[in-house]
């Protein structure tokens, strides 16, 4: 079983030239497109004007790379002629790999700087996922000093729940009251702690006050739960 999982087939590489020039994910995804098309071509599965079909599934299962991502990192290998779309289908695509290999080897100056300008263009999902995660790093950073390891992980898991919700919003300040009214409540119990923290996180509660009145009026069937795993899918059927 654990060879099966550490097998080839179950990773992914990329050109580090393709990756410095284009960007990690667009190096990775060319990597899934080329063999997906050398594939193509060696079944005879191209169809008449030399496009092979993608299933952008098999490309999200093999890199984590979504249905949008992928599309928007079509723009830019549309706009260098690396890749051609069928007008009328997305999925309908071919690899131009001369032009490919032409940019990797900086054959053609006027292409390469045309690649360089559009990959140093981010797109608007990237900033945003950019500015949420130093956002995030902040925030984080306001309780490094808590200890045990545990219960720092446990505020960072908060910290990223609440950031990753719609029109989620923490401050620093925010943090310090959590954690003060966190620890009035417990009293240097551990254990209480992790729960509260639990119940913050699977619950995506900002507010201190909230995480220990569910705390206590469910108190009897939180302490019936072994493990932390299983307290955490538990507090998802929940209802406060």
């Amino acid at each position: 079983m654990f060879l099966d999982l550490m097998a080839t087939d179950n990773q992914i590489s990329c050109n580090v030239k393709a990756a410095r020039l284009l960007g990690l994910d667009t190096a990775i995804y060319l990597n899934e497109l080329i063999n997906i098309y050398a594939k193509a071509i060696a079944k005879g599965k191209l169809d008449k004007n030399g496009y092979f079909r993608l299933k952008r599934s098999y490309i999200t299962d093999r890199t984590t790379l979504s249905v949008y991502r992928q599309l928007e990192l079509d723009f830019n290998l549309l706009n260098t002629e690396i890749i051609e779309r069928d007008p009328t289908d997305q999925d309908l695509m071919k690899v131009d790999i001369e032009m490919y290999a032409s940019i990797l080897t900086n054959s053609n100056e006027d292409i390469t700087k045309k690649v360089e300008k559009l990959a140093s263009k981010k797109s608007k999902s990237e900033k945003d996922a950019e500015k949420k995660q130093a956002i995030s790093d902040a925030l984080k950073a306001s309780v490094a000093h808590i200890t045990p390891l545990e219960l720092r992980n446990a505020y960072c898991s908060w910290i990223d729940t609440i950031c990753e919700k719609p029109g989620g919003f923490l401050s620093k300040g925010a943090i310090k009251i959590f954690e003060d009214t966190i620890n009035n409540y417990t009293k240097g119990d551990l254990d209480v702690a992790l729960d509260l923290l639990a119940i913050a996180t699977v619950k995506a509660y900002k507010d201190p006050t909230w995480v220990i009145n569910f705390y206590e009026r469910n108190k009897p069937q939180l302490r019936t739960t072994q493990s932390r795993e299983q307290k955490n899918i538990e507090l998802s059927g929940i209802s406060y």
